[in-house]
């Protein structure tokens, strides 16, 4: 038996033996877009006279996607057809960084920001809604799937096999729901393009080779547009041209603020535009409209109820908020604490508050609380879930279903060991890295760049856990015995860090700063 990470440079291995499946050479590659993969060929057989193959694709781990770290930026794509294909996230990889935020004047010729950011997603993927018309419809394969990320590359899943980087993917679902047949539709390459205040569009170009004209890329383009009535909404196809595909996108999250309704004798402040209402009165986090907190010792009631109240979506952040003022002597030059009620929409119900006293007395109280969610268009579990789930650095974790790949196939976990050279450091590795990422020609030789960081092999190992579950290690085996089974793998999905808004530290967003009283 070879000593692993000494004559080849992926393999598998159980028990202490090892199966080649690919053997190590300093040839980087560069697919459509002139992002960087390595491939190991000549492995052991797999099946027939094929051979076993590995396929390592560097995708950029741009500034959208803060929670990669090195125990989840390794993740098995593929390994069927006796190829195993691992996508690993860094940023050495980027070659460039799209904006996703552009500045607009709006119709009062004031200047504003047009941020998709609330949009992007590090956890999943978007599934788009085909709504083609019935010619188009009819050249469609049936059972095809589209996903698509914002402003950043698809989140790796095992199964969706379009090439590393893709924002946009199209596959054709398996009768037991795995994809195949993947095609990739465009790269994040190019900046948001605003048209107005509630008008933009992204494009995705570089594709795969188109079908019908091989000479071409296929290309992709998401149309956002602000309807307050769609909550986060969902990309639809719109347009299938042969070679290009049209997604259209109704959110709410890219509109402007809207000033609400707010009905004193009621209590209750309505969207005019969205046709909804909210009730303090009835709200779970107060009394028959009042907020009762902890003030100097004792407890402080504040009036939601009355005059002058003046109520203002902030669709980018999922909230609402509400200024008024409390009387409240000793407070302030002239006894009255300027109040701001920050109500986010949110799975929790969690209340902060935050007390200025001085010259200027005021009140901050966030209301994380999920009975504003309607009022917003949004789903409590669906906000939470892209704008606050925080990254949680692990080795191992439960392996959980995801978009593109049926719950029946899920794998189960396992270890996965990268093996260095002894004379290998980390900073080795990400100096070397960095140098990768600027390599200048698509057929260069890596040579020294490669010496020290391509050494590294990709063992994916079942060393032990295998030894609880005689079940488990037979389904291992029969990957060496036929090309559809799958390498078992241990991933963890993470999201990035909640934005400054969502923490309880009491400080202001930059759409309150015209706004308080």
């Amino acid at each position: 038996m070879s000593e692993v990470g000494v004559s080849y440079s992926a393999c598998y291995e159980e028990n202490g033996q090892s199966i080649n499946l690919g053997d190590f050479n300093t040839h980087l590659r560069f697919n459509q877009s002139g992002a960087p993969y390595l491939l190991y060929e000549n492995g052991a057989k797999c099946n027939g006279n094929r051979l076993w193959s590995t396929k390592i694709e560097f995708v950029c781990a741009n500034n959208h996607t803060k929670d990669i770290t090195a125990d989840n930026a390794v993740h098995v794509i593929e390994d069927a057809n006796c190829q195993l294909i691992i996508q690993y996230q860094t940023k050495y990889a980027c070659q460039q960084q799209i904006d996703c935020r552009q500045k607009v004047y709006n119709e009062d010729s004031i200047e504003e920001l047009f941020d998709l950011t609330p949009l992007i997603n590090a956890k999943d993927n978007y599934e788009a809604r085909v709504e083609l018309p019935a010619e188009q419809l009819k050249e469609l394969p049936k059972a095809t799937k589209f996903f698509l990320n914002v402003c950043r590359p698809l989140v790796p899943k095992y199964q969706l096999g379009c090439a590393g980087g893709s924002s946009a993917c199209m596959a054709k679902m398996s009768a037991n729901g795995a994809p195949e047949e993947e095609h990739s539709l465009g790269f994040p390459m190019i900046s948001l393009s605003v048209f107005n205040r509630t008008d933009a569009e992204l494009l995705y170009p570089k594709g795969d080779p188109c079908p019908s004209d091989k000479s071409l890329k296929l290309t992709s383009s998401i149309h956002f547009k602000c309807n307050m009535r769609a909550g986060r909404g969902q990309p639809v196809l719109h347009e299938m041209d042969k070679c290009y595909y049209r997604f259209d996108w109704a959110t709410s999250l890219i509109c402007p603020p809207h000033e609400c309704i707010f009905h004193e004798d009621s209590c209750e402040i309505e969207h005019d535009e969205a046709g909804k209402r909210f009730s303090f009165k009835n709200a779970p986090f107060t009394n028959n409209g009042q907020l009762e907190i902890d003030y100097n010792n004792s407890k402080l009631l504040v009036n939601i109820c009355g005059p002058y109240r003046k109520a203002i979506t902030d669709y980018s952040q999922d909230l609402v908020n509400l200024y008024f003022s409390h009387k409240l002597p000793g407070c302030g030059k002239d006894g009255m604490m300027n109040v701001q009620l920050r109500l986010i929409c949110s799975n929790q119900t969690e209340p902060s508050t935050v007390i200025t006293e001085g010259t200027q007395c005021s009140l901050l109280h966030v209301q994380r609380t999920p009975s504003i969610c309607q009022f917003l268009g949004l789903d409590a579990v669906t906000a939470d879930a892209v704008t606050t789930t925080k990254a949680t650095p692990t080795t191992a974790s439960t392996h959980s279903s995801a978009t593109g790949k049926p719950k029946a196939a899920t794998t189960t976990a396992a270890t996965a060991t990268t093996t260095v050279g002894a004379t290998t450091t980390k900073a080795a590795q990400a100096a070397a890295a960095s140098q990768v990422a600027t390599a200048s020609s698509p057929n260069a030789s890596v040579g020294t760049i490669l010496g020290i960081i391509l050494s590294v092999t990709f063992c994916v190992t079942c060393v032990g856990l295998f030894a609880f579950s005689p079940a488990r290690r037979n389904r291992v085996r029969r990957i060496f015995r036929r090309s559809s089974s799958a390498v078992r793998y241990s991933r963890v999905q993470s999201n990035e860090e909640a934005n400054l808004l969502l923490e309880p530290n009491g400080e202001f967003t930059e759409s309150d700063d015209d706004m308080l009283l």
